[in-house]
């Protein structure tokens, strides 16, 4: 009774929404029955957006070759400019942003870039373990650069923050190891939101920990999920006044973009972390055997922190060339770039992807954000208390205790505990694949398996799971349907 009371307040709850016809600005679900619960993975794109993509397409050139192309570049760096204001609206600077091909590479980037700069300046040290840490629940992107760097070099650790019984970050870990390790923390690289279950980290407490007991340590965000509500996903991260991290990464095509454009944005401290990089022209010089200056040498200084720059050091550009060179001096030798961004990367960009972020961005801030995400949550509760009105299903979607829950039951399909727009199933004898491709026969899409989040699976001890995640252009017709499809496998299957 309960449930189907629930089920009528929430199904009288969506139909209080005006959308003003969202859906409908997606040519992909226009004259079809396809029904898209993956935006985790990748948004649709909306009409507007594949407009700028054609027209942009058209344009002739290079952006910053050429005055014939000016308007080419001005319309990259409009883009730039709009993504900057939506991230950071309280201290928009575009020279802080660089342009990546996805998330990913913004993590490898980042991670390769402090690994050479940490290097450098352990050495002439006295030996010192130093630590970085992440979460079991990080997406693998937030993972594989971390530990591939610590296997790189013998004097970093990876360290984690383990979950909890509810699987909320243990940030009384996090104050602990901070308050042990205050001089050796180096960086702590989490999720805004979670890929695999969509819950929402509180970033705002996690800085607050790190300016009190950690204040040198650095804060990395992957901001993937949290994007394309980004003021959302800030009041419900407790930081209001923005992220305050130090690196916050992310990309468009979770934002109803493109693929192949993603970003990392630094904050004022990395930024100054800069300076004239006097390396790898060496072979060059002896090449054309030039006389090469010898670079003074420093004087040693006691180290303060890793993350605190010894005199002549800072933070390398990892891709040069082309594109904001000041001079390069063969002799010394050495180069001076013109940009301060220690980040950017060199080369002609992805331009017909850039083009349309202005028109991407624009297209994005007009909509009703905070009515849109809470339409769609009212619509992933509902998708659950349908679900959960299946009698083969057991609901752990508010599970508390969720491993300890999951020994003790004995239903043969589980809501994992789901959050925000995902939900997250597990059935028993690897069905969820099944169920998967059965759905993907019929038109829904939804993904299965472990959805790059290796740690997060173990931590449950389940194989995989299937999820649906949900966007605006959803309907409750489509859950519907889906649950239909759900209760016609299950019947079939179990």
């Amino acid at each position: 009774m309960q449930d189907h009371l629930n089920l009528s307040q929430l199904e009288k709850q969506l139909s209080h929404y005006s959308l003003n016809n969202f859906k409908e600005q997606f040519p992909a679900l226009k004259d079809n029955n396809l029904i898209y619960f993956d935006s985790a993975a990748t948004s649709l794109r909306p009409q507007a957006v594949l407009d700028a993509f054609n027209q942009g397409y058209g344009l002739a050139g290079n952006v910053e070759r050429s005055l014939h192309t000016q308007a080419l570049t001005d319309l990259v760096q409009a883009g730039k400019q709009a993504l900057v204001n939506y991230l950071d609206p309280e201290n928009p600077e575009a020279n802080r942003l660089t342009y990546t091909q996805n998330s990913t590479e913004s993590l490898n980037l980042l991670a390769q870039t402090l690994g050479e700069f940490w290097e450098a300046q352990q050495k002439n040290q006295p030996q010192a373990k130093y630590y970085i840490l992440v979460t079991q629940s990080n997406h693998h992107a937030n993972l594989l650069p971390w530990i591939k760097l610590c296997h790189s070099y013998d004097f970093l650790e990876l360290k984690t923050i383990p979950l909890l019984a509810d699987l909320s970050l243990d940030l009384e870990y996090l104050r602990q190891f901070c308050q042990e390790h205050s001089q050796e923390l180096l960086l702590v690289s989490l999720s805004a939101v979670d890929n695999a279950n969509g819950m929402v980290h509180p970033i705002g407490k996690i800085k607050e920990i790190l300016s009190t007991y950690a204040p040198h340590t650095w804060l990395s965000i992957d901001n993937a999920q949290g994007s394309c509500f980004n003021a959302v996903y800030l009041e419900k991260s407790h930081s209001p006044q923005g992220w305050q991290a130090d690196f916050l990464v992310g990309s468009l095509h979770k934002m109803f973009g493109l693929t192949g454009i993603g970003y990392l944005y630094i904050s004022p401290r990395i930024a100054e972390l800069s300076g004239k990089q006097d390396k790898n022209l060496a072979l060059l010089a002896k090449f054309f055997n030039l006389n090469s200056q010898k670079t003074p040498e420093v004087e040693e200084k006691k180290l303060e922190h890793l993350n605190i720059p010894l005199p002549g050091n800072s933070l390398h550009h990892q891709w040069v060339g082309g594109g904001f060179v000041k001079s390069i001096n063969l002799r010394e030798p050495c180069y001076q770039l013109q940009e301060s961004n220690p980040f950017l990367v060199s080369g002609t960009p992805n331009i017909n992807a850039l083009v349309t972020v202005a028109s991407n961005l624009n297209w994005l801030t007009a909509q009703p954000l905070k009515q849109l995400y809470e339409y769609t949550h009212t619509l992933q509760k509902y998708f659950l208390a349908r679900l959960a009105s299946l009698p083969q299903v057991a609901n752990l979607s508010q599970s508390k205790n969720i491993c300890q829950e999951l020994q003790q039951n004995q239903a043969p399909v589980v809501i994992l505990p789901s959050f925000g727009h995902h939900i997250s199933l597990s059935i028993e004898d690897g069905l969820d694949i099944d169920l998967g491709q059965f759905l993907a026969q019929h038109n829904v899409v939804a993904r299965v398996g472990k959805h790059c989040a290796y740690p997060y699976h173990e931590f449950l001890g389940v194989d995989s799971t299937l999820r649906f995640s949900l966007a605006p252009f959803n309907t409750k017709a489509d859950v519907d349907t889906t649950i239909d499809l759900i209760s016609q496998f299950l019947e079939q299957n179990l």
